[in-house]
């Protein structure tokens, strides 16, 4: 590690508001799946503060679910910064750490197996005009852009229809649909 590292490390830390474990442990994962230098987190830091004021969701927390979510994120090839934001949009509707994660891990593993699931869950997904094949083929080939089509989906099924948005929420999340 060098000198650049620990100052970036030293300045994230008092930033969030981290001891000096959590800061380790969270860019040691982060470098990890993301392979961040000192200047890729110290963006990566900035980036975190911007989506805290956007998103109305803590900078520690957004921080704390990225880590946790990095191997998922990285399966999706999103980047640190990418990941950051979904994690902070999960945290606006989840409100907490762990509801969120859950339901970012619950949504990964339903794009991952979603010709396994049941029959409600793959009609929602027609009603907003994704069938299954297509999810499970572009998990394959770009689970960037899988992801990226399935959240345009649903943006423009709330706007359209707001009971098929609940529905596929419910079908997808059951209890952690928020």
């Amino acid at each position: 590690m060098n000198l650049n590292y620990l100052s970036t490390a030293s300045k994230l830390q008092m930033a969030l508001g981290f001891s000096t474990d959590e800061t380790s442990r969270m860019l040691n994962t982060l470098n990890t799946h993301f392979k961040l230098n000192s200047k890729d987190a110290l963006s990566f830091g900035d980036e975190i503060f911007t989506l805290s004021n956007k998103f109305n969701a803590s900078s520690k927390s957004i921080a704390n679910l990225t880590s946790k979510i990095s191997a998922n994120a990285k399966m999706f090839s999103l980047n640190a910064k990418e990941s950051a934001v979904l994690s902070a949009a999960f945290l606006q509707v989840a409100k907490d750490e762990e509801t969120a994660e859950n339901s970012i891990n619950s949504l990964n593993e339903k794009l991952l197996n979603i010709t396994s699931l049941g029959d409600n869950l793959k009609f929602s997904l027609t009603n907003i005009g994704i069938n299954t094949q297509q999810i499970e083929i572009g998990m394959k080939i770009d689970p960037k852009a899988t992801l990226d089509l399935f959240f345009k989906r649903l943006k423009n099924t709330k706007k359209a229809n707001e009971k098929q948005y609940n529905e596929l929420l419910s079908s997808m999340f059951s209890a952690n649909a928020s």
